[in-house]
């Protein structure tokens, strides 16, 4: 067979390389990439809720119950609900809003109208106020070490929205985060191969569904990460809402960020935003020395915003075009030495990734009514979006074996960079600090 031979020169390091064998015939173009079949899945028949109560129903796996069942420490559904539920809250000017324990009672104060609902105030997951938008193949979180070692293959995403108590949709999100486990490049191009393999299927098909539900398993099922808590590969479980704060302040709202992780005692507690700091610090000096300081890591994406700098939530603007951190047009803005520095910082926040930063409106899958599609944010609803190509080429790597393996030994620089790698390793390098 054909070989053709790939140079990679990490751009991480410097100066350092590799040379890395494929076959010609195996590869994959971003033309080949179902987009909303591999990536981004959103059609109807997958992701509307089932009215079959019946267990072998592939869609059943991708329902929140299912979801819950293998995240909670006890293993019901229920457990994972309420402790999640009763640490959503929310701080308002100071004061502290319980606004998943007011969702929880709406759920308990459903009416129990299907036989199979549990008795009293139990939940009834067939009532629960969430509904599934997308299931999302993120090949571009995985990460990797100084070295460009992977250690995971990327997330896989289930995108629910909340509901009012007739079923109607709100302005409210709750991303459920998976980690595709992978540490060299067969198993990237495992996971990778049966994503693509999806396109073999019509979307509106049992068969699709099948297929989908055989991928999920390998993250959402219980026991399938025994080397973590409560075996589960779940990440994090992050929210993004505004209507839910308005009704509890009674006045327009800011939309709110939080996020939520297994506790080391299996419990699901919140926890601060990921490399989001304090909203206080928005706008200081405190905040542009710290950027300063860390140009070389940031600009790598090599950096990690300590603990003393985060926040609990996020917030941002009423007008989520303004610029949230150390926006240059401020009127006496703080000193940044390099502005590629703060651009890159400011991205890869919770509220620049959806806000004025990438000239996002809050949300990229947005609320949907049952049995119509969710509407997706300018960024990812078309094949040829630069953030969907740049998925699309992390896919290609994987399944090509193209990524780039930790280097073996330098090149000296004697080659020619691969334009292709050097490209691949820049995407590396930016979303290496990127959290959304």
């Amino acid at each position: 067979m054909k070989i053709t031979r790939i140079i990679f020169t990490a751009l991480a390091l410097a100066g350092a390389g590799a040379v890395f064998d494929v076959p010609a015939a195996a590869k994959v173009t971003p033309e080949n990439i179902s987009w909303n079949r591999e990536l981004v899945i959103t059609h109807i028949f997958p992701v509307e809720k089932s009215d079959e109560a019946k267990a072998t129903n592939p869609k059943a796996r991708f329902t929140l119950e299912h979801l819950l069942v293998g995240i909670a420490k006890d293993g019901k559904a229920e457990t994972a609900a309420r402790q999640w539920l009763n640490s959503w809250v929310v701080v308002w000017d100071g004061t502290t809003y319980p606004i998943g324990q007011k969702l929880l009672k709406q759920w308990e104060n459903h009416p129990h109208t299907d036989p199979h609902c549990p008795p009293g105030k139990q939940l009834c997951f067939l009532h629960a106020p969430f509904r599934l938008l997308a299931i999302v193949n993120r090949p571009d979180m995985q990460k990797r070490d100084d070295d460009l070692k992977p250690h995971s293959a990327g997330e896989v995403r289930f995108v629910f929205g909340i509901t009012d108590a007739s079923g109607g949709q709100r302005n409210a999100l709750a991303i459920f985060e998976y980690d595709m486990k992978g540490e060299n490049a067969d198993e990237l191009h495992d996971w990778q191969d049966q994503w693509h393999r999806l396109n073999k299927f019509q979307l509106a098909t049992e068969a699709y569904c099948q297929a989908l539900a055989t991928i999920t398993e390998k993250v959402v099922a219980r026991g399938v990460r025994p080397d973590l808590t409560n075996g589960s590969a779940l990440k994090k479980i992050r929210t993004n809402e505004v209507e839910l704060s308005e009704d509890e302040v009674q006045d327009d709202a800011l939309w709110n960020l939080r996020e939520f992780v297994l506790a080391k005692s299996g419990d699901i507690v919140a926890t601060t935003t990921e490399q989001t700091p304090r909203e206080e610090l928005a706008n200081t000096q405190e905040l542009a020395d710290y950027v300063n300081a860390e140009e070389a890591r940031i600009l790598k994406s090599r950096y990690v915003v300590p603990n003393a700098l985060l926040g609990s939530q996020a917030n941002i603007p009423l007008n989520p075009q303004e610029r949230v951190w150390l926006p240059p047009d401020a009127v006496n803005p703080p000193h940044i030495n390099n502005a590629a520095a703060r651009d890159r910082f400011a991205r890869n926040t919770c509220n620049g990734c959806h806000g004025g930063e990438t000239g996002t409106n809050n949300i990229h899958v947005h609320p949907r009514d049952a049995g119509v599609p969710s509407i997706l944010s300018k960024s990812i609803n078309r094949s040829n979006t630069k953030e969907i190509m740049a998925r699309k080429k992390f896919m290609c790597a994987a399944l090509n074996r193209t990524m780039p393996p930790p280097p073996t030994a330098p090149m000296g620089g004697s080659l020619p960079p691969d334009k292709d790698a050097q490209e691949l390793l820049t995407l590396l390098m930016e979303r290496a600090g990127h959290a959304h």
